[in-house]
């Protein structure tokens, strides 16, 4: 319930309250960009793929909450993002695997099977995943970059990718905050921190220190 009556001048404001939102997405939906192209080009030391795989989850229950309220902006918005996570989990998939075409067909399986899912069960559940899933999915990562800190191990960990999405999720928050919406503004302090203190672990790296490492971003 928002504290405030009529957010700080009306119309206006609500126009910017709306393209905070809008440039908030759209840092969301790109930020695994980056990290599909370190990970295909430098491996991937140190990334979770368990990241990844929960990203992708929170993603489709963002689709299917969009396909179940018809809204179009959800569902454009998180159609591109779950293509573009997905990308990710090729690259990581096949770095294990060594095989593309099994890699996209399991991967295609697994989210098809979860978005059918998530299609059957009440829709409070679907809402539920959404709120929880973005906080749960920086855990691993964040656990992984301090992990090869204390290794002193080089990472692939794109710090671009987590500047995207701290930089998104501080949106988000702004707009949680002129909205007066709690769990918008929850959400996102937690993963903001959480991407602030995985990025810290990775710039302190003693393993990342190499030219050639920090040059590629």
């Amino acid at each position: 319930v928002p504290w405030i009556e009529e957010p700080f001048g009306g119309a206006e404001t609500m126009q910017l309250v709306e393209l905070i939102g809008y440039a908030s997405a759209a840092l969301l939906m790109v930020m695994s960009v980056p990290q599909t192209v370190r990970a295909y080009r430098m491996g991937t030391a140190g990334v979770s793929a368990l990241t990844w795989w929960t990203i992708a989850a929170a993603v489709s229950m963002w689709l299917v909450y969009g396909l179940r309220t018809e809204s179009t902006v959800l569902i454009v918005a998180n159609v591109a993002s779950l293509v573009v996570t997905a990308a990710t989990l090729l690259v990581l998939a096949h770095a294990d695997s060594g095989r593309w075409f099994l890699s996209a067909a399991g991967i295609v399986c697994a989210l098809g099977l979860l978005l059918v899912v998530a299609m059957l069960v009440p829709l409070g559940v679907v809402i539920a995943g959404a709120v929880f899933l973005p906080i749960a999915s920086r855990i691993p990562q964040l656990r992984a970059s301090v992990a090869s800190y204390r290794a002193s191990e080089r990472t692939s960990v794109s710090r671009a990718t987590w500047v995207l999405a701290a930089t998104g999720q501080t949106g988000w928050l702004i707009y949680g905050v002129m909205l007066g919406d709690p769990a918008l503004i929850v959400v996102n302090i937690v993963c903001l921190v959480m991407a602030i203190m995985l990025l810290t672990a990775d710039f302190a790296n003693p393993g990342n220190k190499s030219p050639d490492l920090v040059a590629a971003g």
